[in-house]
């Protein structure tokens, strides 16, 4: 049954998550054994993968959808051969959305961070592949709340603050630049990735000095590579998720099957049974596919 999920997933994996999500889960919280199933799956979608870019077909996806779309004006964006810039922040979010980012200060102060690939004050949500400006545009919606889908899928509660770029304490790391959560509702954290390539690296070094990292993995499973640990982001939020005792998922486009397997290396590293159990994925479809109308049409016909 299992071998089928798995190809399954692969034959369809623009719609994976009904063919893969129940066995997922259900390996989950099976046994401790479950570690030896996870690695199957990894193993076998790493052979699947090839060498297919699934960054590179959400770019190209995207700029084409606000290329052929009538609400986007040429004059409103500047066009890359990887990404689409939009002149005005505002232009990337959906009106009602923006609006009530504007009226929450913090909310606000986290759409003016500077984008690294320029250095002409241009913002990284001007750019249509931020994966923050699409979280935004969802978790921000003056309805997020209302719509029983989301809160039902994610497990939150209405009463539970909606926080970006949430700073946990690390004592090994620079005040300057702590480890930044891309979204906290009460105890739940995410980690959200639309065209971003990996989860990134860090050197041996400095992960070895966090607080409980050879406590919470094994640590001779983990991937290395010229000195540097892979999947250094779900490294240090499954430590944070440990630290505080939240649960832990990340967010991702059905498609990015290389950015699955990458948590699912790391879901078979993580020593305590009842943690890895906390770790989880989630895809943009199915969240997009629980909200209301506005924000499902508007996310649908610019990033799907």
């Amino acid at each position: 049954m299992f071998t089928n999920a798995v190809f399954q997933l692969h034959c369809f994996h623009n719609d994976f998550r009904f063919s893969f999500r129940s066995k997922y889960i259900r390996i989950k919280q099976k046994s401790e054994k479950a570690k030896h199933s996870i690695l199957v799956v990894r193993c076998t979608l790493r052979a699947q993968k090839g060498n297919m870019n699934y960054s590179d077909a959400i770019k190209k996806r995207i700029i084409n959808n606000i290329k052929t779309d009538t609400k986007f004006a040429v004059s409103q964006y500047e066009e890359f051969e990887s990404a689409i810039i939009f002149r005005n922040i505002e232009d990337n979010f959906l009106e009602s959305t923006y609006k009530n980012i504007k009226s929450k200060p913090k909310w606000f102060d986290r759409t003016r961070k500077r984008h690294s690939h320029f250095n002409d004050g241009t913002l990284e949500m001007q750019s249509a592949n931020s994966s923050d400006a699409l979280l935004m545009n969802i978790f921000c919606h003056p309805k997020f709340f209302s719509w029983k889908g989301p809160s039902k899928l994610l497990n939150l509660k209405i009463e539970n603050e909606i926080e970006f770029g949430w700073n946990p304490f690390f004592e090994n790391e620079n005040p300057q630049h702590p480890t930044e959560i891309d979204l906290k509702i009460g105890n739940h954290i995410f980690e959200s990735k639309l065209t971003e390539e990996t989860f990134t690296t860090r050197e041996d070094a400095f992960v070895y000095k966090y607080q409980d990292f050879q406590k919470v993995f094994n640590v001779e499973l983990l991937q290395t590579k010229d000195g540097s640990y892979n999947h250094y982001q779900l490294i240090r939020n499954i430590l944070t998720a440990y630290k505080y005792e939240f649960d832990f998922s990340i967010i991702i486009d059905s498609s990015r099957i290389d950015l699955l397997n990458e948590l699912l290396i790391i879901i078979q590293s993580i020593k305590d049974f009842n943690l890895r159990r906390r770790v989880n994925f989630f895809t943009w479809q199915e969240i997009t596919e629980v909200c209301g109308s506005e924000v499902k049409e508007y996310i649908v016909k610019k990033y799907f």
